[in-house]
């Protein structure tokens, strides 16, 4: 199997200009594509990390966004169904980057500078390296690593395991404030403080949200 990581920036992408306007990250995973009605349309899932008021701009700015048919949204998690005009598909080549020889063994993360970054595998190498000049040409790709390698494990069931809402917002403030860090840059009195929790609340959800991660995290080593 080839695997390759690559970073793209596609000037008329839905998701990028917003990510990086709005300081926010944002995991899909392209679930599907079809055409109806002499449309072609598809169908992204993923969700969004960042700061609260952040979010709620992006979601409310990508909410006008034309090019969406429907839009599912609850809490930072989101599944929207587009429609790329024809011209846009061939501008950007999207055939290429949805050959269905191409699979996405991550999310693509669309990041707060403005680039896309995927993880794909084929058996197909020159469909990989077809989709990766692609890249380079059209959209200000960068190739980051491209090898040939066995998978040992490969699970697209769930994009992340289940967790609350609350519970994703306190394990991600701890690793963005340096819980995780070593040495540690913030202790859990802080946090609980900083998140306007109390210190056992605080620590309940942490905890919650490390025993339904932690297993995901381990079963990949």
């Amino acid at each position: 199997m080839w695997i390759a990581k690559f970073k793209l920036s596609h000037d008329e992408d839905i998701f990028t200009g917003r990510t990086k306007k709005f300081n926010v990250k944002f995991f899909g995973y392209p679930l599907t594509h079809y055409f109806k009605d002499d449309k072609f349309l598809f169908v992204v899932s993923g969700f969004l990390v960042g700061n609260t008021i952040d979010k709620k701009k992006f979601l409310s700015d990508l909410s006008k966004e034309k090019r969406i048919v429907d839009l599912d949204i609850k809490n930072d998690y989101l599944t929207v169904l587009i429609h790329y005009p024809n011209n846009q598909i061939v501008r950007a080549d999207m055939h290429t980057f949805y050959d269905p020889s191409i699979i996405h063994i991550e999310p693509i993360l669309n990041d707060v500078d403005g680039y896309e970054y995927w993880t794909i595998a084929s058996f197909e190498k020159a469909n990989v390296q077809k989709l990766i000049s692609s890249a380079q040409k059209i959209h200000h790709g960068q190739l980051l690593m491209m090898v040939q390698k066995k998978f040992d494990d490969f699970s697209i069931v769930n994009i992340r395991p289940k967790i609350s809402y609350k519970q994703r917002e306190v394990i991600m403030k701890a690793f963005e404030e340096g819980y995780y860090s070593y040495p540690r840059k913030i202790e859990l009195q802080q946090l609980a403080k900083l998140m306007k929790l109390s210190y056992s609340t605080c620590q309940e959800h942490l905890r919650k949200a490390e025993i339904a991660l932690l297993p995901s995290m381990i079963l990949k080593l």
